[in-house]
């Protein structure tokens, strides 16, 4: 049986790390950022922030092609059979937690899925910063 391929928006701490995690086990993983700058680096295989090893297995994981990290949300849908959502919730002002990436990254997958025929399956993975 084929591994599904995953795709995964959002490449913050948990996202980058989930991503490359899979992609070492196997499976092609598209992952997600608003940040052009995040993009590029880990389309050149470093991590935009510090988690020991991240490097060493992005690297690997980015020269197989096993991993590409995108601007695309869509795209990363469309190609993927399996999507985790992995965004960020910053710290408002009122230190309330902001829930807009959360909140939209749903409509925009739903958006690509009324573009498939193939099922699909969609994983919330979500996580709070604390303060």
């Amino acid at each position: 049986m084929e591994k599904p391929r995953i795709s995964i928006i959002g490449m913050g701490f948990v996202g980058l790390v989930s991503a490359s995690c899979l992609a070492s086990r196997g499976y092609q993983v598209i992952a997600t950022s608003l940040e052009k700058d995040v993009i590029n680096s880990v389309n050149k295989g470093r991590a935009p922030f510090y988690e020991k090893d991240l490097d060493e297995h992005l690297k690997k994981a980015v020269e197989s092609n096993a991993l590409v990290a995108s601007l695309d949300n869509n795209e990363a849908v469309l190609n993927s059979d399996i999507s985790f959502i992995s965004v960020g919730t910053p710290m408002l002002e009122d230190k309330s937690i902001g829930l807009s990436y959360i909140n939209n990254s749903p409509i925009e997958i739903g958006k690509a899925l009324a573009k498939k025929k193939e099922k699909k399956i969609r994983i919330n993975y979500n996580y709070y910063q604390m303060p």
